[in-house]
């Protein structure tokens, strides 16, 4: 699978709602939200895949061992610059200017597409600088940190096209 071939949306109206139910994978499977818009000027996305770790040791044993707790991690897009008129560009910095969150769904493929799986979830925007190289394109990077709207963030799977 390349890169290229993922997805990233942003819900443009309502708050976020859980996917539907979970699926024997671990996942929250059902159809996806019809009010998500691609963000078109997406280069990368680096998701949060990482759970917090416990370590114990004690001088009488021969292993250190652990255990792992909750997910932890932002998330790391880095757009393109297009024009002023870039929708998804906009509502991230909207989302950044006024303290809000905004809802995302990074799928590995099309939201109308089933079998496409990813992370569903709302964020706050924490960072948003913009690049601008003296022999290359602007670009943005934004950092996002997971936010606690009442609705846990969900790894999904699409189950029927819209």
């Amino acid at each position: 699978m390349l890169g290229k071939n993922c997805k990233t949306y942003y819900l443009t109206t309502g708050t976020r709602a859980t996917w539907g139910s979970v699926g024997s994978s671990g996942r929250h499977e059902g159809e996806a939200p019809s009010n998500l818009v691609l963000i078109e000027s997406c280069k990368d996305v680096t998701t949060p895949g990482e759970r917090k770790v416990a370590q114990q040791s004690d001088r009488g044993a021969a292993w250190e061992t652990g255990d792992t707790g909750a997910f932890t991690g932002n998330l790391v897009i880095k757009l393109n610059h297009r024009t002023s008129a870039d929708a998804g560009r906009t509502a991230l910095e909207t989302a950044m200017l006024t303290n809000q969150p905004i809802a995302l769904a990074m799928l590995d493929g099309a939201s109308d597409v089933a079998g496409s799986k990813g992370l569903w979830a709302d964020f706050k925007v924490a960072k948003f600088p913009r690049n601008e190289p003296e022999e290359g394109h602007v670009t943005y990077d934004y950092e996002l940190v997971p936010y606690d709207s009442g609705v846990a963030p969900e790894f999904v799977e699409v189950t029927s096209g819209t």
